[in-house]
């Protein structure tokens, strides 16, 4: 009986130790590592605002964008290259009732050089389709998106 308890105490011991070596050398990799992402804006206009990131992997920052614009309430419509697209809201509709139905079209452009990320982010509709009031409407809420994006890219 006492060596059969003694391997069962051996067997478990080696367990732990296994365990414990695999804590110590998997979970370090798996915590977040700190982020140290920052945005700053270089260059603005009323249809377009450039901003320059660093501190992140492409992987994360399309990550980030994509939860951005989707927070947002905007869908992805088209990436292509360094070039996405992003929609909120019926363009049809738009056209046919004018103001009364909010449509808007952002294009993000990000190249790369080195550690840096150059992001530039383009109103592409102008509201002409909902007149005065729908032209106002796209420059308000772009003016909103871009207080957003630096809000959003300085956490």
């Amino acid at each position: 009986m006492d060596g059969s308890r003694s391997k069962g105490v051996l067997c478990t011991t080696r367990s732990l130790i296994f365990f414990i070596t695999f804590i110590v050398r998997v979970v370090p990799e798996l915590q977040p590592k700190p982020n140290n992402m920052k945005a700053t804006v270089v260059d603005f206009a009323k249809d377009r605002v450039i901003y320059n990131i660093t501190g992140c992997t492409k992987d994360e920052l399309d990550n980030k964008l994509n939860l951005f614009f989707t927070s947002e309430g905007y869908k992805l419509k088209k990436a292509e290259g360094e070039i996405r697209m992003y929609e909120k809201g019926n363009r049809i509709l738009r056209i046919l009732f004018g103001a009364f139905v909010k449509y808007h079209k952002q294009s993000v452009t990000v190249r790369n050089e080195g550690e840096l990320y150059s992001l530039l982010l383009n109103k592409e509709s102008s509201g002409m389709s909902g007149g005065l009031i729908g032209m106002n409407q796209v420059k308000k809420e772009f003016a909103r998106l871009t207080e957003a994006f630096k809000v959003y890219f300085a956490n």
